[in-house]
């Protein structure tokens, strides 16, 4: 009797054990199956950004084509206008004055003939000794009779003294010669003499070159010209029902008062799903539902602005070379804080107050040094924390966002992993792995995200 009642117990225990196997599998198989539609939904996601962007990308090379056009056009318009109202001489723009008839307006100007009756242009000089000219015979403090170089003689005359000067003995004119008529003068032997009188003018002008011209063109134009927007169009993921197996995989967390609100993935980021946004698998250990490693924070920084595109949701990262800056408002996938990671992984309003993510005993929640026989696990196969969270502590350890110390670059790693010992698994151990460019098989991440209010 005693024999065939120990012979039913063990029958029992064996079914017992047996049922827990098939739970076991079953649920391992549920979550693969689970992780597999995420991974499918968002393969196919990205396929349609990639392929907005690329319209979009070719909208606006086509409106920035058009933008170089009308700005090459409004430039050469701007220039050749300008120049219509300036005269240059020796890398002077003199402005031309208006209001005065061509065919009174003369200009003596410095080159072989000085003295020149062209009335459909206005020249602009400085006279001296140089120019092949010289006086003749000061009339009065503000006329002069002038030979030009030619051997004409003309009459100047001025009201505003600032329009010459004497340098070395000689006049130097800067102005504009308005032809008045004629002067008629006696001559040293009685005779009389008739000669083209002008009134020396002010005039402005301006030192520049044509590269001046030309920045001021462009100015002008952005200035005053309707640019053509570059498009903003919409991507359908945007326009889609964020859809729920995204986010079956998160858990939301309470604050606490000092901590606001937050999602963070109830597991790592695993190489499926990096390989699906990435476009290639990094890690050292094969699997696709193992987490993925050899990820630096750079790339998981990169990782979450992708996801969250491809996703529909706003991007959190302002990424400009090694510059990151996150903005947490953002509704898109970010790392954890270094406290939202902690207060996570304690189990956060539900917290028990365990030393390891989940328990007190490091082998039912951690794959680590003692246990991980060379590899990384598939993830969720370790008991969860007190929020359904997985591989807190163990299978590798997790990039959070926060710097190590304020005065270096170091990033804060935390959670421990493969070769990891079992102090640095607890809940409170804070570690870094180095520059935030380097990447290791013992360094993976997870997400999270801002709860909106």
């Amino acid at each position: 009797m005693k024999r065939v009642m120990k012979t039913i117990v063990l029958i029992l225990l064996a079914i017992q054990v047996f049922s827990c196997v098939s739970a076991s599998e079953k649920r391992e198989a549920e979550q693969l199956e689970q992780e597999r539609d995420r991974v499918a939904w968002l393969a196919e996601r990205t396929d349609i950004v990639r392929r907005e962007q690329e319209e979009f990308d070719r909208q606006k090379a086509e409106i920035d084509r058009q933008n170089e056009e009308a700005q090459a056009k409004y430039v050469a318009e701007f220039i050749e206008n300008w120049k219509s109202k300036y005269a240059v001489y020796s890398g002077r723009y003199y402005e031309k004055i208006h209001g005065i008839n061509s065919s009174e307006v003369e200009w003596i100007r410095n080159n072989n003939n000085p003295y020149n009756f062209d009335r459909d242009k206005y020249y602009y000089t400085s006279l001296n000794k140089y120019d092949g000219g010289y006086v003749n015979q000061w009339l009065s403090s503000n006329s002069i009779l002038f030979y030009t170089g030619n051997g004409s003689l003309v009459y100047l005359h001025w009201t505003d003294s600032s329009l010459t000067k004497m340098i070395d003995g000689w006049p130097h004119f800067d102005c504009l010669f308005v032809y008045e008529g004629t002067y008629e003068y006696k001559t040293a032997i009685g005779g009389m003499n008739i000669v083209p009188k002008f009134k020396m003018v002010k005039v402005d002008y301006k030192e520049a070159s044509d590269s001046d011209i030309k920045k001021w063109a462009i100015e002008d134009y952005e200035k005053n010209s309707t640019l053509k927007p570059t498009p903003k169009t919409v991507p359908v993921s945007k326009r889609t029902e964020f859809p729920k197996q995204l986010l079956s995989g998160f858990v939301f967390v309470k604050g606490n008062g000092k901590i606001k609100d937050f999602y963070i993935d109830e597991c790592e980021v695993t190489q499926a799903l990096y390989k699906v946004v990435m476009g290639e698998n990094p890690s050292g250990f094969a699997g696709s539902a193992n987490p993925v490693e050899n990820v630096s924070w750079y790339e998981a920084v990169k990782f979450c602005n992708l996801l969250s595109a491809s996703s529909g949701l706003e991007e959190c990262y302002t990424i400009s070379g090694y510059d990151v800056t996150c903005d947490f408002d953002k509704n898109g996938y970010r790392l954890p804080t270094e406290t939202e990671w902690e207060y996570a992984a304690k189990g956060g309003d539900k917290s028990k107050g365990f030393k390891y993510s989940g328990s007190d005993d490091i082998g039912e929640v951690a794959w680590y040094w003692d246990n991980f026989d060379k590899q990384t696990h598939p993830v969720k196969s370790k008991k969860p924390n007190e929020l359904g969270l997985y591989d807190m502590s163990g299978n590798v350890c997790e990039w959070c966002w926060d710097l190590y110390s304020a005065s270096g670059s170091y990033r804060v790693e935390r959670g421990g992993g493969l070769n990891s010992g079992a102090d640095d698994c607890s809940v409170s151990y804070r570690g870094y792995y180095g520059a935030p460019s380097v990447t290791g098989g013992n360094l993976g991440f997870r997400l999270a995200r801002s709860a909106q209010d």
